[in-house]
């Protein structure tokens, strides 16, 4: 049996930010502060893939896209790599990937009018590489994550939890007050840490942050989204934070109360992950940067050539974007960082 539920409109009391105190004026320092170093690059992938998905050190890849198939590659921390051709009618499509020890995902974001075919989430077994499990969908599939015993999805206005090795959809629940594609421009992101499973629904202008239930998705607290003309933002987490994060800076959120807390700006950001109580952060498309659990930089490494942006994250492990193929960076342990 599936469950179906509609979140309520007047469910849990939505809380603003919390109020902080006023900070203490800076002080003046003749000197400017000289940052240990964030980590370093230790190796180069050649390798195409702009769908990744990273866990215990394995970095998986999908490219080389045509009409009929795509190539999925498992790379090894060691820079050692498996790949393997999978036919698939709905390839060009693939849009989204989630991976655990035991399983690869990939959802797809079929456009409509070019063909009349329904979406799918297809499962991948880690070791052999090989297609265990298939669920046809009925719309796009924006946000996709997993552990070893659930899987997530949000559709349009809906989030799912599935099964994680047989994709039987368990539970779905309706995101009210929502006007997603064609006709409008919402949508619902998902990460889940602390506190629970957690989605931004909406869209840049006015969006709503939830906190749900991981295995139940019950309501457990929802708060609006505090807005900054032109920006975008979107959730991250781990078991020990929570963060938003603008493009000219981060919010902490209270994991409990799922309050959410003062702007801190960050010069530069083009994107961060959560990482222990902190963040890991690229800075002006150049430099990575580590962020402990008050918003501060603690450590920096600067003048990394043109990269383009994460590809993937998990623990010390961080692939990103370079000219010539995914750079795999390894990150410094750091006093203070998370």
């Amino acid at each position: 049996m599936v469950l179906i539920r509609v979140l309520p409109l007047g469910g849990a009391n939505p809380i603003g930010p919390s109020p902080t105190p006023r900070s203490p004026l800076p002080s003046f320092s003749p000197s400017p502060v000289v940052l240990p170093s964030a980590g370093e690059v230790v190796g180069t992938v050649n390798v195409e893939g702009n769908i990744t998905a990273a866990v215990e050190g394995k970095l998986f890849a999908v490219g080389a896209m045509t009409d009929r198939a795509y190539t999925l590659a498992r790379i090894e921390r060691d820079g050692s790599m498996t790949r393997v051709r999978i036919r698939d009618g709905l390839s060009y499509y693939v849009g989204r990937m989630a991976a655990t020890s035991d399983a690869v995902y990939l959802g797809t974001d079929v456009i409509h009018r070019f063909t009349n075919a329904k979406d799918e989430l297809v499962r991948i077994d880690t070791n052999k590489l090989r297609v265990t499990a298939r669920l046809t969908l009925d719309d796009n599939i924006s946000s996709l994550l997993a552990d070893r015993h659930s899987v997530w999805v949000s559709i349009a206005n809906r989030i799912l939890q599935l099964d994680p090795s047989t994709l039987a959809v368990r539970l779905t629940i309706v995101v009210p007050g929502l006007d997603p594609a064609p006709t409008g421009s919402d949508s619902i992101s998902l990460a889940v840490g602390r506190g629970g499973l957690w989605a931004v629904a909406g869209n840049a202008l006015r969006a709503t942050l939830y906190r749900l239930g991981p295995r139940s998705l019950a309501l457990l607290g929802h708060a609006k989204i505090p807005s900054l003309p032109g920006q975008g933002y979107f959730v991250t987490a781990t078991e020990q934070a929570v963060w938003m994060v603008y493009d000219s800076g981060i919010r902490k959120v209270d994991p409990q109360r799922a309050s959410i807390r003062k702007l801190i700006p960050i010069p530069e950001l083009t994107t961060a992950v959560a990482r222990g109580t902190g963040l890991v952060a690229m800075l002006g498309g150049s430099s990575i940067a580590q962020i402990d659990g008050d918003g501060h930089v603690v450590a920096l490494t600067e003048n990394l050539g043109d990269i383009g942006g994460f590809v993937a994250a998990n623990g010390p492990d961080v692939w990103m974007s370079g000219g010539a193929g995914i750079l795999h960076f390894v990150l410094a342990d750091v006093p203070g960082a998370s």
